[in-house]
């Protein structure tokens, strides 16, 4: 059987299975949440969980595994999103294209949650233990025609906390469309497709993974240095309402959307922000709105070497910053 035909076939056998859940209210997942933090500072100074990527980087498998295309072999990236308190956010990716196979790439997200003191039933304390995560991409990619790109993540995964261990495992589905010499980029993934193998000793059922479909679009206006992202996420799951709030349709809409902005006036500098209506709605205090669900960063190319800084504003008491840094052997080789 050829390979586009079984592309093709997997894609459509999971939106039909996506498609029968589409309408459920949407169940929070209670295992691995460190897989929604956003890895590629660009698209979180965009406003996060996109599945569409103007950067040319391996680091886009953490979004969308249909944007490993083939003009990013040897790319390398790294990042890091310290929270504070011991909490930290760290990724990896490298891409590599094998002549007449596709593109491989292989990424590894860590969380770690820091130190935590022991105590037993009395409240005495009894020493110390760690807990953090970490998922494994085994990414592969492949340009089924001259605007389509189609490409799967397996990801193996595991949660440690203290002595206790839960171990899962997940697939990615991704692609990618691009249009109008590549200044409309068209994306859709299914993220998280999977479950618990391992639980932990004292959980009573498996737990979720948090499983979602987004899809999204980016365009490049033509004579001006401005690019335009638009995600409709959380798709298999269109209610958003949280226990018993009241939520009208118009503001359900807005919350499944992520609008982005960027202003690139020369090819090695960019301005980026973000909103995400949902995170605005959830985490503003009712006293004080704040920054939540605004996001802002900025990106810079020197040499072979470009930095990525941004933040994601989530409460008035605290945000996330997250760096990135990226480059390209080949091209620093010579190759």
């Amino acid at each position: 059987m050829r390979a586009s035909r079984i592309w093709r076939m997997s894609l459509l056998a999971v939106m039909i299975a996506v498609g029968n859940i589409s309408l459920a209210q949407r169940s929070q997942a209670d295992v691995m949440q460190f897989l929604e933090v956003p890895q590629l500072s660009r698209l979180v100074a965009s406003g996060g969980q996109h599945a569409v990527s103007p950067a040319k980087t391996a680091a886009n498998i953490f979004h969308n595994p249909g944007f490993l295309t083939d003009s990013i072999g040897g790319s390398v990236d790294l990042g890091i999103t310290p929270v504070g308190e011991g909490i930290k956010y760290a990724s990896g990716a490298y891409a590599h294209e094998i002549e007449g196979i596709g593109m491989v790439a292989a990424g590894l997200v860590y969380a770690g949650y820091g130190d935590f003191v022991r105590t037993d039933e009395r409240g005495e304390e009894m020493g110390e233990f760690t807990a953090n995560e970490v998922a494994l991409y085994l990414t592969y990619s492949r340009r089924m025609t001259p605007w389509l790109i189609l490409g799967g993540t397996l990801k193996p995964m595991m949660s440690k906390m203290d002595d206790e261990t839960a171990i899962g495992i997940a697939m990615d589905l991704g692609a990618r469309g691009s249009f109008c010499d590549d200044r409309l980029l068209a994306g859709l993934t299914i993220r998280n497709a999977g479950g618990i193998i391992k639980k932990y000793s004292g959980d009573s059922n498996r737990g979720k993974i948090p499983f979602d479909v987004k899809a999204s679009v980016c365009y490049k206006a033509e004579n001006a240095p401005f690019r335009f992202l638009l995600t409709l996420k959380d798709l298999a799951h269109w209610d958003l309402r949280t226990g018993r709030e009241k939520l009208n349709a118009g503001d359900n809409l807005m919350r499944h959307l992520i609008w982005g902005l960027e202003f690139t006036p020369v090819k090695a500098f960019y301005v980026a922000f973000g909103y995400d209506q949902r995170k605005r709605r959830e985490l503003t205090s009712t006293q004080v709105g704040g920054m939540a669900g605004i996001s802002w960063g900025v990106g810079l190319k020197i040499s072979n070497i470009e930095v990525q800084y941004a933040h994601n504003r989530y409460h008035i008491a605290g945000s996330l910053n997250s760096i990135t840094l990226s480059t390209n052997w080949r091209r620093i080789a010579g190759r």
